[in-house]
C-alpha cells in the first residue's frame, strides 16, 4: 500500500469537500439540522465535526473501491 499517496489523496479530497461545504453554507444551501445524533461540536457555524469524519470515510472508501475495481474488474474497451 502507498501510505503517503493515500494520505495525500484523502486529505486533498476532504479539503475540496470542506471548501464545497463552506460555500454551500455561505449560500444558505447547507445548514445544520436539529438532531440528538450530533455532538454539538462545530468547526464553524453549521459545519459539525462529524462532517469531517464522514468526508474522510467517504473519500477513503471511494479510494478503496476504485483500487479494488482496477484490480478485479476488467472492463473491455468496446
Amino acid at each position: 500500500m502507498h501510505k503517503k499517496a493515500t494520505l495525500i489523496t484523502v486529505l486533498f479530497s476532504v479539503i475540496v469537500f470542506v471548501i464545497w461545504d463552506l460555500i454551500g453554507i455561505q449560500l444558505g444551501i447547507f445548514f445544520e439540522g436539529n438532531t440528538s445524533f450530533l455532538s454539538d461540536i462545530n468547526i464553524v457555524k453549521n459545519l459539525p465535526i462529524e462532517e469531517i469524519f464522514f468526508l474522510t470515510l467517504l473519500c477513503y472508501t471511494t479510494l478503496i473501491l476504485i483500487n479494488w475495481m482496477k484490480k478485479y474488474v476488467h472492463i473491455s474497451n468496446r
